[in-house]
């Protein structure tokens, strides 16, 4: 099962990639017989003009570039590059609900 957890404010965006995922962890199991590696690269917000305008950190496309070469060197089948990515994945395996309720301190108060 895809599971995730999103970032307020988010769930089109977030929607959009836990359907990305599923569909690669589906064309990994149909496609390993043919000898056919997938991996799902998952980084954070990237810096390119598409995120120019947004908050927050972001992850230079080079280092995201460097993590997918990794990922093929060492036929990893998801990664997720740079340390944010890297804290939610943890944070997730470990505690959703919690990571769930941090999350949720970032919508505007209303």
């Amino acid at each position: 099962a895809t599971r995730n957890v999103n970032p307020p404010v988010m769930g089109l965006c977030c929607a959009r990639k836990a359907a990305a995922l599923s569909l690669t962890r589906d064309a990994r199991a149909e496609l390993a017989s043919a000898g056919i590696r997938v991996i799902a690269i998952r980084p954070p917000a990237v810096d390119t003009r598409m995120t120019a305008k947004g908050p927050g950190p972001k992850l230079a496309p080079e280092l995201v570039a460097a993590a997918t070469i990794a990922a093929i060197r060492d036929e990893a089948g998801e990664v997720y590059p740079g340390p944010v990515a890297e804290e939610f994945a943890a944070s997730f395996r470990n505690d959703p609900k919690t990571l769930e309720r941090r999350l949720a301190t970032r919508l505007p108060h209303r």
